[in-house]
């Protein structure tokens, strides 16, 4: 939030929401990161976005690893910070027991 400002003087800057975070809706029941990735792509091309820096933090960082790997063409270079690859089953039940949770 706060490199914005920065960032705009020189670059175009998009922040969407992914789908169910803030005000985006869906009529699909898919909520994966694939299908997040899916939607951020079409939703850049229609802004006509042809290739793009990514910079991304925690579970916005799982959809941009997707973006890179499924659109290639459209990801130059990605930054990711605080979090991991792929949100795996493991990960998940881990960080659950960690946080004193049993699902």
């Amino acid at each position: 939030m706060f490199q914005i400002p920065a960032l705009s003087s020189k670059y175009r800057i998009y922040v969407p929401d992914l789908l169910f975070f803030g005000e985006s809706i869906s009529d699909s029941g898919e909520h994966s990161p694939e299908f997040q990735a899916e939607c951020l792509a079409k939703g850049l091309k229609l802004l006509g976005v042809e290739c793009c820096v990514v910079v991304a933090f925690s579970y916005r960082g799982i959809v941009e690893f997707w973006l890179a790997e499924l659109q290639f063409d459209l990801v130059q270079h990605l930054v990711v910070s605080g979090s991991v690859v792929a949100l795996t089953r493991s990960i998940s039940d881990e960080s659950l027991t960690r946080l004193g949770f049993v699902s």
